[in-house]
């Protein structure tokens, strides 16, 4: 994870940094009715971590007796998903702040979950304020950015919280245009 909290840092990148760095122009805030996709990163066990790294080694090791071993998706999904206790704890936030029958659909590891709302809502809840952004240079294509910093609901972020441990441990999160 992290690669995905690097890329989170660059979400939080004033406009003029992100401008002059990266080749990016803010092109013009999203209406308030507009359909974002969030997409929110949910954090994996340090222990799944590990045995996730060992069979890398293994595998990548030409001495080791698993060198050029593969593993299958469900083999990925068995050593990566979230405790089911942290997804369906996220989905509850997501229908309690989102709205009951919010669109969200996981990715097959169960880790990571994309949930459609206007960007509004999206605003409100991540304390931020999206546009589009235009690439100044190469294919001309269009990003949905926040300006400025956003942060992540203490509700479902992982870590503390006065004397209190929160359970969700939501990583990182970025948006993209619905459609």
């Amino acid at each position: 994870m992290r690669g995905f909290v690097c890329a989170l840092a660059l979400l939080a990148i004033g406009a003029s940094a992100l401008e002059s760095s990266n080749n990016w122009k803010q092109s013009h805030f999203l209406a308030p009715e507009q359909s974002v996709r969030v997409h929110l990163a949910i954090r994996h066990e340090e222990a799944q971590m590990d045995t996730f790294r060992t069979f890398l080694g293994e595998v990548s090791d030409p001495s080791h007796a698993n060198y050029g071993a593969y593993a299958t998706t469900d083999g990925l999904k068995d050593m990566l998903a979230p405790p089911p206790s942290r997804v369906d704890a996220v989905m509850a936030w997501v229908k309690t702040h989102v709205a009951e029958d919010a669109q969200m659909k996981f990715n097959k590891y169960q880790d990571y979950l994309t949930v459609v709302m206007p960007a509004a809502k999206a605003n409100a809840l991540f304390d931020a304020k999206m546009a589009y952004w235009k690439a100044t240079s190469g294919p001309a294509h269009h990003h949905v950015r926040s300006v400025g910093s956003h942060r992540i609901p203490v509700e479902v972020r992982e870590g503390q919280t006065g004397c209190h441990r929160v359970p969700l441990g939501v990583t990182g999160c970025h948006w993209t245009k619905e459609g």
